[in-house]
């Protein structure tokens, strides 16, 4: 079986460029979840609320970068 994608560029540009790094952002997210699924699991060093979405965040913009995801497509 045979999937082609088909874009009319430059009207489609914005479509292309999701599809295009599609394979990285399912790695990205894939590694993601698996922080997540760690300090849920194993546990994690947060003081409080305000400090696990300031490392939560930190992590994911730091995977993002590793995998070169650009979201503000």
């Amino acid at each position: 079986m045979k999937a082609i994608f088909e874009f009319d560029l430059p009207d489609d540009q914005h479509e292309y460029d999701v599809m295009s790094q599609s394979p990285k952002t399912q790695r990205f997210l894939w590694e993601f979840s698996q922080h997540l699924r760690s300090w849920q699991k194993y546990g994690h060093d947060f003081k409080d609320a305000d400090d696990a979405l300031k490392q939560i965040r930190y992590e994911f913009y730091r995977l993002l970068n590793e995998h070169e995801v650009n979201i503000d497509l």
